[in-house]
C-alpha cells in the first residue's frame, strides 16, 4: 500500500506534475486510518498545484 510520505515523496520528485494518480481503495484506506493527516497531505498537494486522482482498478 502507497503511504502519505510515498505520496509526499512523489510530489516532490515530479516538480510541475498537475496531478498524482492513486488506487481509489488506496486512498480510502488513507482516508480511513488517517483523516487529519490526509486532509493535511491533500491541502499540502493542492497548494503545489497538484489534484490526486483516484483511479479504479490501480494506478
Amino acid at each position: 500500500m502507497v503511504g502519505l510520505a510515498d505520496l509526499v515523496r512523489g510530489v516532490e520528485a515530479h516538480p510541475g506534475a498537475e496531478r498524482v494518480l492513486i488506487p481509489a481503495e488506496t486512498l480510502a484506506e488513507l482516508e480511513a486510518a488517517a483523516p487529519e493527516t490526509w486532509g493535511q497531505v491533500r491541502a499540502w498537494c493542492e497548494a503545489r498545484g497538484v489534484r490526486v486522482v483516484p483511479v479504479e482498478g490501480g494506478a
